[in-house]
């Protein structure tokens, strides 16, 4: 299941990264960085609030 995920992340953050900026690449990493990070955070807050009585 993480790869498929992966994939659907990183293909459009590579698309984005192509052709936001024209003439300059934005790596796709750092798209999917400030994509996946909040999805990362909000998925512990989540677990963490579970986990309190």
């Amino acid at each position: 299941m993480t790869a498929p995920l992966g994939a659907l992340l990183v293909s459009p953050a590579d698309t984005v990264g192509r052709t936001v900026i024209a003439p300059v690449q934005v790596p796709a990493g750092l798209l999917a960085a400030l994509i996946g990070t909040p999805c990362f955070v909000w998925l512990l807050w989540r677990s963490r609030a579970r986990a309190m009585p």
